[in-house]
């Protein structure tokens, strides 16, 4: 069985302190490491719900050429004032490229519709070009996750280190709120209707399960070292739990390439 990647690897470029870690770079750093290790460089790319830009910035430091869009004005004013060239633009209204790489870090879930978002992806490829999704199948959730999930969202809010937390936690049925949350209020794409609407257009060349529970509490996060450190402990805890079968990965990544055309 292979071993948890935060056991034998570590963030690249190097960090100081877990202090020099915006927390929402958190999510970023795990993303740049899958995108390190699968994606060619160098590379066009366009990032789909860049957000305040922790993600394009890293990436561009990388050796990627990075094009950056979002929806909100708030985010993409705070990517601006990091340095980030980014455009205020909902995906489907965007034109642009050709890019080597279409990137929808934990977006695309929100996209409707689906089969539209997937379909002007591929148009603003290159021939052969890649899509990546970094995506979670809320679904796929059962009780004993939706418990460990509970508990860490307690641990951080008793503990001081979260902004936020829903407002019945700890009252509610954990699978039921998530079930709730996902399905009825914000009515998200589910991962297995994600995969397959891909794979309608691209080839699949790598597909895998991850952690991503954890993205949740870095959305929420405190600015202090105590929460920082506790947020990156965190990445390695769920990691962990996922390899030992105590919960569920709820996250997943596919990489597809547009299919030749002609001969």
């Amino acid at each position: 069985m292979r071993s948890p990647r935060h056991l034998d690897r570590v963030p690249t470029p190097p960090l100081r302190s877990p202090i020099d870690i915006p927390p929402g770079a958190i999510p970023a750093i795990e993303t740049e490491m899958f995108l390190r290790d699968h994606l060619p460089r160098p590379a066009s790319v366009l990032e789909v719900g860049a957000g305040e830009g922790h993600l394009a910035a890293r990436l561009r430091a990388a050796g990627w050429n990075v094009t950056a869009i979002d929806r909100s004005a708030d985010a993409v004013a705070a990517a601006r004032i990091e340095g980030i060239d980014i455009t205020c633009a909902e995906f489907l209204e965007y034109s642009g490229g050709p890019f080597d790489i279409v990137l929808f870090s934990r977006v695309l879930h929100h996209i409707q519709p689906l089969e539209r978002a997937v379909e002007h992806a591929e148009s603003l490829l290159v021939p052969s070009g890649l899509v990546v999704a970094e995506e979670f199948a809320w679904e796929r959730m059962d009780a004993a996750t939706a418990e460990w999930h509970e508990q860490r969202l307690i641990e951080f809010r008793d503990r001081g280190w979260s902004s936020r937390c829903p407002a019945d936690l700890g009252e509610a049925d954990p699978l039921a709120r998530w079930t709730r949350h996902h399905r009825d209020t914000h009515n998200v794409h589910g991962g297995d209707d994600l995969a397959r609407a891909l794979a309608r257009r691209f080839d699949v060349v790598h597909s895998e399960r991850a952690a991503y529970l954890y993205r949740y509490l870095c959305a929420d996060l405190l600015d202090t070292e105590p929460a920082v450190e506790a947020a990156l402990a965190l990445v390695s805890n769920e990691e962990f739990s996922i390899h030992i079968g105590a919960i569920q990965p709820m996250g997943f990544r596919l990489i597809g390439r547009m299919a030749r055309t002609g001969s």
